[in-house]
């Protein structure tokens, strides 16, 4: 029999389970489709289990966070990065070949630039 074997990776899940998992043996919390106002009640149940594990966020585990089709402005990125947040992966949509430029510009001049500041 084929013994079962967990990536050692990311938790997408909230579950205390799936939470427990990744401060065991994982590398960080994936938060997805998540604003800024609801990153802090996830990272509110993480950081206990991590503690309970010896760890803490910023040791070896990392906090990524996708907001997905939320929209998302430079205010956004400052407050993620408040609440702790270490990666932030922006969606980005263009409609078609002649939307993609500017639409990659308008991320880079709102979200990306001002976010290499902080």
């Amino acid at each position: 029999m084929a013994q079962r074997r967990l990536a050692r990776g990311l938790a997408l899940d909230l579950s205390k389970h799936a939470m427990r998992r990744a401060a065991r043996v994982g590398q960080g919390w994936y938060g997805f489709d998540r604003t800024p106002d609801e990153v802090p009640e996830a990272l509110a149940r993480l950081d206990p289990i991590l503690a309970e594990a010896g760890r803490a966020r910023g040791d070896d585990f990392t906090v990524t966070v996708c907001p997905y089709g939320k929209p998302i402005d430079r205010s956004d990125v400052e407050r993620y990065a408040e609440l702790g947040v270490d990666r932030l992966i922006v969606m980005v949509f263009a409609f078609g070949p002649d939307d993609l430029v500017p639409t990659l510009d308008a991320l880079a001049a709102d979200i990306v630039e001002p976010a290499t500041a902080l």
